[in-house]
């Protein structure tokens, strides 16, 4: 199980180990955040947070093409069979 960036993640030990690009999508997901107009701010928020992102994933090898990303934090176990 994964679990999203929370609004404040200093203040709950939030520890991402997932990236996620979804450049090619954020306009649809602006427009879908748009959809909240009682939380406008949480958009501007979470666009930031998703450029701040992207330069760390840009630091782990993304391509410079990579312009917003998400964080998550992975809670299960995961099998790989290789590293």
């Amino acid at each position: 199980m994964y679990l999203f960036e929370p609004h404040h993640p200093e203040q709950c030990g939030f520890r991402p180990d997932t990236f996620v690009d979804f450049t090619s999508v954020a306009a649809r997901k602006e427009e879908a955040m748009a959809a909240m107009a009682a939380q406008s701010y949480l958009r501007d928020h979470y666009r930031q947070r998703a450029e701040q992102r992207a330069v760390q994933a840009r630091y782990f090898g993304a391509g410079p093409e990579t312009r917003y990303v998400e964080a998550f934090q992975l809670t299960t176990p995961r099998l790989t069979r290789v590293l």
